[in-house]
This record gives C-alpha cells, structure tokens and sequence, in this order.
C-alpha cells in the first residue's frame, strides 16, 4: 500500500504539470473542469493518505513525524511549483503555433493601412474577424476574442500595433502584439502584461487577470 501511495506521489506532480501545458496549449474552453486542479487534488489526497497510513517501521516516534510533516510539505508545495509556469508556456505555444512569420507581414501591413491618425480622435479600431488571417484560428482556441489596431497619437507612429486577444480572467488570457515598425522594447506606459518576444517587433503578452 505504501509504494502504491509512494508512486502516485512521484507521478502525479509531473502529470499535473503535463496537464495544465496541455489544456494551456490547446484550449480551455474545450473541458467541463480545470484538469490540472483536479491533478493537484488527487496528489495532496494521496500525500495525506501516504502521511495517515505509513507506520514508519523501526524509527522513533520523533522521526516519523518529522518524515510525516516533511511528506506533507512535499506534497502540498511539489503539484503547484511548476503549474505556472506550464501553464505559460502552453499559451505561449499556442500562439506561436498559429502567428507565422507570413501571418506577422499581414498583421503589420493592417497597422499600415490603418497608420493615418484618424480625424475623429480615436486611439483604438476595432477590427472584424473577416480581416484577420485565416491562420490565426488554427487552434481549439479559434479567432482571437478581440482584435484591434492600437494608436499611440501622431508623434507616436512608431507604436501603432495591432492587438489580439484569446481566452479571459477565468480561461487563460493571453494576446499577441504586433508593431507597424519593429521596436527594441515595449514601453512601460504600455500597461501590457508579461511580455515575451516572439519575432521582430512581435511579442506574446501573458495577463494575470
């Protein structure tokens, strides 16, 4: 009984960590329940069952509790540690996976078309679906949520960039931001999330709303 629990409790934290890239990288919408919470729950239930049910053979009373709280510790820490970070990385793929650099070009050619500083004042246009790249979509995730074309104001043109958006607070937010122009770096003004730079003036934004 103990190897059994003993296994499980190697397993499950890689598992767990597999799952959360997995749903992240293919889509959230797609599944009833967070899978990698329910990976996170089934490896504390073994990590507590593991510290109830292990006798602790010939060590002293001292010793197998201080065995059992360390146990728990591992278990409670281990199936959380990485699950950030695969999940990150499963968003970041998924945009990748659909942003080539041909469809980069034509995103960067609809900044352009759109790089006259409108007369009405607008700082944001709203693009339709039907004008993204079809390419965009190739995902469980689908079309981007939201698409816009970004202005920073007629001395800024530098920083006019289209912005897509997947997923929300509760499902993986994650967006694409492509410049007219290549930049060195986004400024801090910007108020984007994590950024991470995909090619040339493109980045993969990761929100933590």
């Amino acid at each position: 009984m103990d190897r059994t629990i003993g296994a499980l409790l190697l397993a499950l934290p890689p598992l767990t960590w597999l799952l959360a890239y997995i749903t992240a990288r293919w889509g959230y919408l797609f599944l009833p329940v967070p899978v990698p919470l329910v990976g996170v729950l089934a490896s504390w239930g073994c990590g507590i069952a593991f510290v109830l049910h292990w006798k602790g053979g010939g060590l002293g009373r001292g010793v197998r509790w201080m065995f059992r709280l360390l146990m728990l510790a591992f278990t409670l820490i281990t199936p959380i540690s990485f699950l950030g970070f695969a999940n990150d990385w499963g968003l970041r793929h998924h945009i990748q996976s659909v942003s080539s650099a041909e469809t980069i070009q034509k995103l960067r050619h609809l900044a352009f078309e759109n790089s006259k500083y409108p007369n009405d004042g607008r700082y944001i246009i709203d693009l339709e679906r039907n004008e993204l790249p079809a390419r965009l979509g190739d995902s469980p995730w689908g079309l981007p949520g939201h698409a816009q074309i970004r202005l920073g104001g007629p001395a800024d043109q530098h920083y006019y960039y289209v912005l897509l958006s997947w997923g929300g607070a509760l499902v993986g937010h994650h967006e694409l931001v492509v410049f007219k122009q290549p930049v060195s770096e986004i400024r801090p003004d910007m108020e984007l999330g994590r950024q991470f730079v995909w090619l040339p003036g493109t980045y993969v934004i990761l929100c933590d709303d």
